[in-house]
């Protein structure tokens, strides 16, 4: 299967459950594994006060999950995967 295969039938199976900014920060965390919040923020150019509220929803959900931490500048911050 090829990644836009598979990323499609991501998209179909938490498709009910997950929609509208939730879905895109979601693809986001899948694009890029091992991020953290600011780096989410950075890749859709979107606030961080936009982004922190759906990873938490989706960490709620079970959609990601913190994986680490990483150092970023001074401060110690949470790099998130998707589970599905």
């Amino acid at each position: 299967m090829t990644v836009s295969q598979t990323s499609l039938q991501t998209f179909t199976q938490i498709q009910p459950d997950i929609a509208g900014n939730q879905l895109i920060v979601y693809n986001a965390v899948v694009r890029n594994p091992g991020a953290c919040n600011k780096e989410i923020a950075e890749y859709l150019r979107w606030p961080i006060n936009s982004v922190t509220p759906r990873t938490l929803e989706l960490r709620q959900k079970e959609y990601i999950r913190i994986t680490g931490t990483k150092k970023l500048g001074k401060r110690t911050v949470h790099c998130m995967e998707a589970v599905v």
